[in-house]
C-alpha cells in the first residue's frame, strides 16, 4: 500500500466519519436544538478533526521505529478523546441545567490531550536526538576504520603494516556507540597519519610509527571514557 493511497484512504475515512456524525446529529436530535446540542456537536467534530488531521499528517511523514511508537501514543490519546467526546455528547441532556460544567469538562479534555501530545512529542524529539548522536558516533569510527583498512592494505606502506593492522583491529572491535572528548583529536591525528605516511619527509618512519602509537593510545582512552560513561561514571 503506497503512501499516497494511505493518505487518500485516511482522508476519505475521515470525511465519512464526520459526515456520519453530522447526519446522526440532524436526524437523531428530537425537538428543537438548543445551545447544548450545538456545543456537543462542535466538540465531537473538533475531536474528529484532530484525530484524522493528525492521522493524515503522520501518514504523510516518515519516521523511525522509535518515533512510530510515539505517534501511536498520540493517535491513541486522540482516539480516546474522540470516544469520550462522543459519550459526553450522547449524555449531554444530563447537563441541561449545567451547561457551563459540560463546556468546562470538554475544555479540560482538550487541555489534557494537548499536554499529553506535547509530552509525547518531547519524548519523540529526545529519541530522535539520541538516535542522531548514536548514528554520528558510529559513522565517525566506521570512517576511521575504513581509512585504516585502506592504509593497512596498501602495499606501498608494507613497512608499517603490522602497526596499521593492530590499530585497525583495535578500532574495528571498539564500541562505536557514544561520543568521546578524544574524537576530535583522533580525527586530527588520523589526518596527520595519512599525510605523514604518504610523504617522503625526513624521519618519516619514526613520525609515522609515533602517529600510529598516538592514535592507538587515544582509541584506548576513548574506549575507557565510553565504558565509564555507560556505567554511570563509576
Amino acid at each position: 500500500m503506497t503512501k499516497n493511497f494511505k493518505l487518500v484512504l485516511t482522508m476519505i475515512i475521515g470525511l465519512i466519519v464526520i459526515g456520519i456524525t453530522i447526519t446522526v446529529f440532524f436526524l437523531g436530535t428530537v425537538g428543537p436544538r438548543v445551545s447544548l446540542d450545538w456545543q456537543s456537536l462542535s466538540f465531537v467534530l473538533l475531536s474528529e478533526l484532530l484525530l484524522f488531521g493528525m492521522l493524515t499528517f503522520f501518514t504523510m511523514s516518515s519516521s523511525t521505529s522509535n518515533a512510530q511508537i510515539i505517534k501511536t501514543g498520540i493517535l491513541s490519546t486522540l482516539t480516546i478523546y474522540w470516544a469520550v467526546s462522543v459519550i459526553f455528547a450522547l449524555l449531554r441532556h444530563l447537563f441541561a441545567k449545567h451547561q457551563n460544567i459540560f463546556v468546562i469538562i470538554n475544555i479540560l479534555l482538550i487541555g489534557i490531550v494537548i499536554i499529553v501530545s506535547i509530552l509525547l512529542n518531547m519524548v519523540a524529539l529526545k529519541i530522535q536526538s539520541i538516535d542522531k548522536k548514536t548514528s554520528n558516533s558510529m559513522l565517525f569510527l566506521q570512517d576511521i576504520e575504513k581509512r585504516l583498512y585502506s592504509l593497512a592494505s596498501n602495499d606501498n606502506y608494507s613497512e608499517f603494516k603490522q602497526g596499521l593492522h593492530s590499530l585497525y583491529e583495535k578500532v574495528r572491535f571498539s564500541d562505536k556507540i557514544g561520543t568521546s572528548s578524544h574524537d576530535k583529536t583522533i580525527s586530527d591525528e588520523m589526518d596527520n597519519l595519512e599525510k605523514m605516511i604518504s610523504s617522503n619527509a625526513a624521519g618519516k618512519k619514526e613520525k609515522t610509527e609515533k602517529a600510529i602509537s598516538q592514535i592507538l593510545f587515544l582509541i584506548k582512552q576513548r574506549n575507557m571514557e565510553i565504558s565509564q560513561s555507560k556505567r554511570g561514571g563509576f
